[in-house]
């Protein structure tokens, strides 16, 4: 016990530690992409449905945070908040799966804590200046609660009001006798956060819907791949800077981002009705259905790995390949960033090359989840990961 809260410390002031590098090192920052808009809804100048704001209200009091501690207000003084406030949060997650993992073997928390940091760390200052740690964090407590239905789908519900695409990955979870209570559970969250933000504004706060309709794949997603292959092969095809990130623009991306968007909801659905029938382990399956809703989607923005990391951190010491794959995607994904993504909206094979071996390699953490999870006696492992208080 005393080995693991020392490797549990150990992490807790390494991860605190890069959250205070990248503090002392956003002076020079400009104001960020949230900041105006936080700034805008805080002082009143605009509502939250006015601002081109992407994401659901249950992610104002994230947004607006940064901006309750008063004094300083720039756009600065915001990005550096920002950090501490995901650096707790990122810390927080390392004590948590500490806490969970404590009567693992120190070998098999050390793998978990390790392949956690690996994933998280690389991402760099993107996992310090999203909500998507949020979510992730809210996922991991989902799949600790995976034989409790009412709390499993409650935690999800938390994950899907801040990033929407978490609840398709609820029929996963579900088994005979506890499929209503878990998929009511994670409906009524975000609806009641809906619900409870209209009455309190007298705003609707639908507006994140309509900002994503028709929106074109995200350029680091497979349908942007193919779309690339597309253009070479005389598709009408280009990018566009919108919603947020560069997107590939054309007919044929298009329809690509439809079938993908369709593809991967299915996928889920499928995996859902596979998992049902094979009593599978409730929180391998949660993983695996997001992983597949991940690695399939038509947008694919490098923090959505987040969502994954805490879950495989928690799962590494059963199923440590998934977890492999998952931290191996995630420095790909810092390279694709560093030397390959200015050049995707050039069309450039190189930076191609690199981003498809990034998504191979995502697809590899979600086939090895879809094979494991459906594995005969995928439900019942000889030993658990954590201690069952449910």
């Amino acid at each position: 016990m005393r080995r693991n809260l020392a490797i549990a410390l150990a992490f807790a002031v390494l991860h605190a530690g890069v959250a205070l590098a990248y503090h002392g090192d956003s002076k020079d920052l400009p104001a960020t992409y949230f900041y105006p808009r936080a700034h805008a809804i805080a002082h009143g100048t605009d509502a939250y449905g006015g601002v081109g704001y992407e994401y659901p209200p249950a992610t104002l009091p994230l947004l607006i945070a940064p901006l309750a501690a008063g004094g300083d207000d720039s756009g600065q003084a915001y990005h550096q908040r920002t950090i501490w406030l995901y650096g707790a949060l990122d810390v927080v997650c390392v004590l948590l799966l500490a806490s969970l993992l404590r009567r693992r073997p120190s070998g098999e928390l050390l793998l978990a804590l390790g392949l956690y940091s690996v994933s998280v760390l690389v991402l760099g200052r993107l996992a310090l200046t999203r909500f998507d740690l949020a979510a992730g964090v809210a996922i991991l407590i989902a799949g600790r609660c995976a034989r409790s239905p009412g709390r499993a789908g409650a935690w999800l519900g938390l994950a899907a009001a801040l990033k929407l695409v978490p609840l398709a990955a609820a029929p996963a979870m579900t088994r005979r006798g506890m499929s209503l209570r878990l998929l009511a559970a994670a409906a009524a969250v975000p609806i009641a956060i809906q619900v409870a933000y209209l009455l309190w504004s007298g705003e609707v706060g639908l507006s994140w819907i309509s900002y994503h309709a028709g929106r074109d794949p995200e350029i680091e997603s497979w349908a942007a791949v193919l779309a690339d292959i597309a253009r070479a092969l005389g598709a009408n095809a280009g990018t566009a800077f919108d919603h947020g990130s560069q997107n590939v623009t054309g007919g044929a991306a298009r329809w690509l981002g439809r079938f993908f968007a369709l593809a991967s909801i299915g996928l889920a659905l499928l995996l859902a009705r596979r998992v049902r029938r094979a009593d599978a382990d409730r929180a391998l399956a949660l993983l695996a259905a997001l992983g597949a809703l991940v690695a399939v989607a038509p947008v694919l923005s490098p923090q959505y790995l987040l969502w994954l990391a805490p879950l495989s951190a928690l799962l590494a010491p059963r199923y440590p390949l998934q977890a492999v794959l998952l931290a191996l995607t995630c420095v790909l994904t810092r390279l694709e960033l560093d030397v390959a993504f200015d050049d995707l909206p050039s069309f450039h094979w190189s930076a191609i090359a690199v981003l498809a071996l990034r998504n191979a390699v995502l697809a590899a953490f979600a086939v090895a989840l879809w094979r494991a999870v459906t594995a005969p006696g995928s439900g019942t492992p000889s030993r658990p990961a954590w201690p069952d208080r449910s």
